[in-house]
């Protein structure tokens, strides 16, 4: 089985950075397209330059997108108290080109401890993944890469939340 990576403090930071700016650039964004004006600029992420060694706008979710991810699902996920280290759960959840929940999120795979922990995993994780999504931490998704996040994955665990894709 595959696992996903944790968060680290110092990547937590540079997430946090990172999600502000992709708020404030979205807020830039939603003023100008209220008073007509156009964007002229490239958006961050894409380029402009024909591609041979530079990564597409198309690449998957880079570390900072995805520790944005995990710490915005982390602000609404608490573990349950008590619980084995050990046990986690994959959730998968597809996601509308407007950042939104499509579906309820699908439990892949549990690991460890009992089934009752992984049953109260799961439960605590898809609480999380719907309060995450009514306070919009999937709409930060940079729409130029829907294809790479339309379907997610995330690994809860008493340890932390891992993201992939």
């Amino acid at each position: 089985e595959a696992r996903l990576p944790l968060a680290k403090p110092a990547d937590k930071a540079a997430a946090a950075r990172a999600a502000r700016q992709v708020a404030q650039a979205k807020e830039a964004e939603e003023r100008a397209a209220q008073n007509g004006e156009t964007r002229t600029t490239p958006r961050q992420g894409s380029s402009t330059r024909p591609s041979g060694g530079q990564k597409s706008a198309q690449g998957p979710l880079n570390r900072t997108e995805r520790n944005g991810l995990s710490l915005g699902i982390g602000r609404h996920f608490t573990p349950p108290p008590g619980m084995d280290p050990d046990v986690s759960v994959v959730m998968e959840v597809r996601l509308s080109t407007a950042g939104k929940l499509q579906g309820k999120p699908e439990m892949i795979s549990a690991a460890g401890g009992s089934r009752g922990d992984q049953g109260t995993l799961r439960r605590n994780a898809i609480g999380a993944l719907y309060d995450a999504d009514k306070s919009g931490v999937f709409a930060r998704l940079p729409s130029d890469k829907y294809d790479r996040w339309k379907r997610l994955k995330f690994r809860f665990s008493v340890k932390g939340i891992g993201v992939g894709s």
